[in-house]
């Protein structure tokens, strides 16, 4: 008796593992089933599937996805359910039932063949290309005369600013030029050194720096240090210091003095003098 229930055993661990491969096996072909079936939905999606002309694809395709069914639905029973699988030749998958990829082929072929001949598909694209490539042109063209536009406008400004600030340059340069000239000739007249003023130095609207001109003997001439001793670079310092308050000290009327004629004789001393109380008399001054 326990060589029989070993027999037995035997047997049934046999029997197990063969239902363990079976069941691994009906698994792959329930897979591979749904993924073909899935395929062939596709193919019966097209809109040219119901068509007279394709009537052979659809009746071979159809006939494919009743048998990979078939292997879809008999995968999934249950030994215990008590339906009946298919039988074997249902199931069977002939070379026949794969006659229409020869159809196929051939007809894919006869495509190729045509598409090869026919240079419309390649006109359409090129044409297809060449319009994308107008409507980008058109595109940038509308953009770039937006830019343009506003560099234009951005040049108007700018200039008419540039204009707008070299007039008030120039307008503060004669003024300041002017107060200098008047208190340089208030301490020193009847001198040949005329109409002192401030140039600007630079080209094309371009500010570099400044430098004095003066007419000496009805000639102009710059820098001052060429004829003007050291007392004359005095007065002219000294007026462009007073020509400075004027301009940018309007709110605090008073000035700061650190002995500013040490260098002057009697006569010029005078004249600073009576020049301060004639040009500056309501400035408080702190020598």
């Amino acid at each position: 008796m326990l060589k029989d229930i070993q027999k037995r055993l035997k047997q049934i661990e046999e029997s197990t593992k063969l239902k363990a491969a079976f069941d691994s096996a009906k698994q792959t072909v329930i897979k591979l089933s749904a993924e073909r079936i899935k395929r062939l939905d596709l193919l019966r999606s097209d809109t040219h599937y119901n068509e007279k002309s394709f009537e052979p694809i659809k009746k071979a395709i159809d006939d494919l996805v009743i048998k990979i069914s078939a292997y879809e639905k008999d995968g999934n029973e249950k030994v215990t359910s008590g339906n009946k699988i298919s039988e074997a030749k249902t199931l069977k998958l002939k070379e026949t039932d794969f006659a229409i990829l020869t159809t196929l082929t051939s007809k894919i072929t006869a495509i190729q063949a045509a598409l090869k001949k026919d240079n419309n598909a390649v006109t359409y694209s090129n044409i297809s290309s060449a319009k994308d490539a107008f409507l980008r042109i058109k595109k940038f063209e509308k953009e770039k005369k937006v830019l343009e536009d506003q560099r234009a406008s951005m040049e108007v400004i700018y200039n008419e600013f540039v204009k707008k600030q070299k007039e008030g340059l120039e307008n503060f340069i004669t003024t300041f030029s002017g107060t200098i000239n008047d208190y340089y000739q208030f301490m020193n007249p009847g001198e040949q050194f005329q109409e002192l003023k401030i140039v600007p130095i630079g080209e094309d609207d371009t500010l570099n720096g400044i430098t004095i001109e003066y007419q000496y003997n009805g000639n102009w001439v710059s820098p001052p240090q060429k004829y003007f001793s050291e007392s004359h670079l005095n007065c002219f310092g000294l007026s462009f210091f007073l020509a400075s308050v004027i301009a940018f000290n309007k709110e605090n009327k008073f000035m700061l003095l650190d002995d500013v004629i040490s260098s002057f004789d009697s006569n010029h001393r005078k004249r600073f003098a009576d020049l301060i109380f004639e040009k500056f008399a309501d400035y408080q001054i702190i020598y």
